[in-house]
């Protein structure tokens, strides 16, 4: 569940320390980021909480990955593309077990 709060409480962030004079345009772009999640409608169930979404989901493996990365050098798609890029990394930390894992064993 916290890795679902992170996919909105990143972006906010990321908004207010590197494109603060964008404001609510930056946000969306980088919420515009997790559309790539439509790929779990193909998976069966759509949504496993215990399922690492990197390498299982098409537009979670290495080419489109790739492609997110190299859209950072378009001007016009950068904010886009750090949104991807942060979609990315909180699927892979949560393959990992991060967050839940982590405060589990914080707090254990």
């Amino acid at each position: 569940m916290l890795h679902l709060v992170l996919h909105l409480l990143i972006p906010i962030l990321v908004t207010l320390i590197f494109y603060p004079r964008y404001g609510r345009a930056a946000f969306i772009r980088l919420m515009a980021g997790m559309i790539i999640d439509v790929d779990h409608i193909m998976a069966n169930p759509f949504y496993d909480s215990e399922r690492c979404s990197i390498n299982y989901h098409l537009f979670h493996t290495p080419i489109p990955i790739i492609i997110y990365c190299a859209l950072y050098f378009v001007p016009r798609l950068r904010i886009f593309s750090v949104g991807l890029i942060i979609h990315i990394i909180l699927d892979y930390l949560n393959c990992l077990g991060f967050p839940d894992k982590f405060v589990h064993n914080l707090f254990a």
